[in-house]
């Protein structure tokens, strides 16, 4: 492989290993759950964990893409937050799960201040998901909270691409909603059916990520 510098070789590596790629492709972003989150989905959709894989997420976007197996009947891409707008671009997922956004800082600062700051803050979560939604081929589906999809212009946005958006958390008007159990972990309610899938994890965090999943 023949290039001027590295990093060109290397986005030029993971384009043709994005072309070679015929199955679907999974990407999930956020400030945390990641990693947890494919992993779950890696359990699932394939039936065994992959350490390698794992560690494989934390290299950027292009080495995880070189990585991909031709074999493999999905592959899994883990992008951050402060890269997610080139990401996407190189990656072109199927799927992207937005396993949860920043919210601004709460402490003890006056009350109108605080309102500042949230309403900037939601300004700002709404942006970032519009901007993911323009780079999302048409057929592509979205995953994401639906704490954070309460914004009219993105129902449209995505409608207008041909995005398919599906929500989780424990919003009664999430499609995936999870319903706290008496001892402890969720029970998954899909389009408010009731269905027999117990969600034992610890914590809040993990829950989500297992409802994203």
């Amino acid at each position: 492989l023949h290039a001027p510098d590295i990093n060109y070789g290397l986005k030029s590596w993971a384009q043709a290993a994005r072309q070679r790629i015929k199955t679907p492709v999974i990407a999930a972003t956020g400030c945390a759950g990641k990693t947890s989150t494919l992993s779950m989905l890696r359990q699932c959709l394939l039936g065994h964990g992959d350490v390698r894989g794992d560690a494989v997420f934390a290299q950027n976007a292009a080495l995880q893409m070189i990585n991909w197996s031709d074999t493999s009947p999905c592959v899994f891409a883990e992008i951050p937050l402060q890269t997610l707008d080139e990401d996407l671009q190189l990656i072109a997922p199927d799927i992207l799960i937005i396993t949860n956004l920043p919210r601004a800082p709460q402490g003890e600062e006056q009350v109108h201040t605080q309102r500042q700051r949230l309403h900037s803050d939601e300004q700002s979560i709404a942006q970032e998901i519009l901007d993911a939604l323009q780079l999302l081929r048409p057929g592509a589906t979205l995953v994401l909270s639906q704490e954070i999809c309460s914004s009219p212009a993105l129902v449209q946005v995505a409608k207008d691409k041909d995005v398919r958006a599906l929500t989780f958390g424990q919003h009664h008007k999430a499609q995936v909603q999870g319903i706290p159990l008496r001892h402890r972990g969720l029970r998954a309610m899909l389009n408010q059916e009731s269905v027999d899938l117990p969600l034992q994890a610890e914590g809040g965090h993990m829950a989500m990520n297992a409802l994203a999943t």
